[in-house]
C-alpha cells in the first residue's frame, strides 16, 4: 500500500497487464497511469496468464 504502480513489479515478475483499480466504495480507475498510487483496500484488475495471477496474489499475500 502507499505505492505506486510504476514501484511494483507486477510487470516484470508476473508479465500481467494492469487493466484498472477497483477503489472502496465501488469506484474504478481504468487504464491507470504508472504513477497511480495503490492503497489499501484496492483491488487489481489484471489481464494475463492464469499462473501469472496465482504469482501475483502469492506476491500480495508476502507483501502484507
Amino acid at each position: 500500500a502507499g505505492k505506486t504502480l510504476r514501484e511494483m513489479p507486477i510487470r516484470a515478475e508476473t508479465n500481467l497487464l494492469v487493466v484498472a483499480l477497483h477503489q472502496p466504495g465501488d469506484q474504478y480507475i481504468y487504464n491507470p497511469g504508472p504513477d497511480v498510487a495503490v492503497e489499501g483496500g484496492f483491488g487489481l484488475i489484471v489481464m494475463g496468464q492464469r499462473q501469472d495471477v496465482v504469482k501475483l496474489r502469492a506476491m500480495m499475500i508476502g507483501s502484507a
